[in-house]
């Protein structure tokens, strides 16, 4: 819904309809009712201090957001339907810190059903973000300081290098956290290289007068968990040209 300049609360939103033209980026007055034609739908309807049920329009909104992903599940799951019709039709649903409708802390408490393919949480996953069981779930922005994360003993996750965004693991993996995530990054990566060097020379006398060969500076943790990001990035993209290639 657009703002009403008229209010001085709404100022911000104002701001933001008029960046958009700046942008010559369309701003519309209702939904759209054919959500086919797009590629990605940004959920970013309500914010964290939201509780209840949706009430009209929103409720509405939230419904085509449904529809348009069950239309794209059944044009998948149906035989007749070519790898084209299926690949063309299928718009990404990204929700931005708490998917719309759900209750920060608890979820889907209202039952709307609603479940985005992509949930981007800002600064820190909220409570709700547990019961996101299905889809990439990543974390956006490093803006609390040290010293506030050390107060409140928030957890924050290790960004690789400058990153100002890293994904965590959803369904049952994500109670691990993180840390466990990358601990058994760790474990795994320390067995394969004591693997390679029980492998390669001689044992014995023959290696007896041989120059050790120089040690080479153990990475950082943030160049190890950036190698970590890399390898699983170039899996998920592997698995999803495997998808696109069978039209899934």
């Amino acid at each position: 819904k657009r703002p009403r300049e008229s209010n001085p609360h709404q100022q911000h939103f104002v701001n933001l309809v008029t960046q958009c033209q700046d942008l010559n980026i369309p701003v519309l007055d209702t939904m759209p009712n054919d959500l086919q034609q797009y590629d990605g739908i940004v959920d970013a309807i309500f914010g964290f201090s939201f509780h209840g049920a949706p009430r009209s329009p929103f409720d509405e909104i939230l419904r085509q957001m449904q529809d348009a992903q069950q239309q794209q599940q059944q044009q998948q799951e149906s035989p007749s339907s070519s790898t084209s019709n299926a690949a063309a039709s299928s718009p990404i649903i990204v929700s931005v810190d708490v998917p719309s409708g759900w209750n920060v802390d608890e979820g889907d408490v209202a039952g709307m059903g609603f479940l985005p393919d992509v949930l981007i949480s800002l600064t820190t996953p909220k409570y709700s973000s547990k019961k996101f069981v299905k889809g990439r779930h990543f974390i956006g922005g490093r803006f609390v300081p040290p010293a506030i994360a050390a107060k409140y003993n928030i957890q924050m996750p290790p960004y690789p290098g400058t990153s100002q965004v890293m994904e965590v693991a959803v369904g049952e993996s994500s109670t691990q956290g993180w840390e466990a995530e990358y601990h058994a990054y760790l474990v795994e990566k320390e067995r394969a290289a004591s693997v390679n060097d029980n492998g390669s020379g001689n044992d014995g006398d023959a290696d007896k007068g041989k120059e050790e060969p120089t040690k080479t500076e153990e990475p950082t943790w943030e160049e190890q968990y950036a190698a970590h990001c890399a390898e699983k990035e170039a899996k998920l993209a592997k698995e999803d040209e495997e998808r696109r290639k069978k039209g899934i």
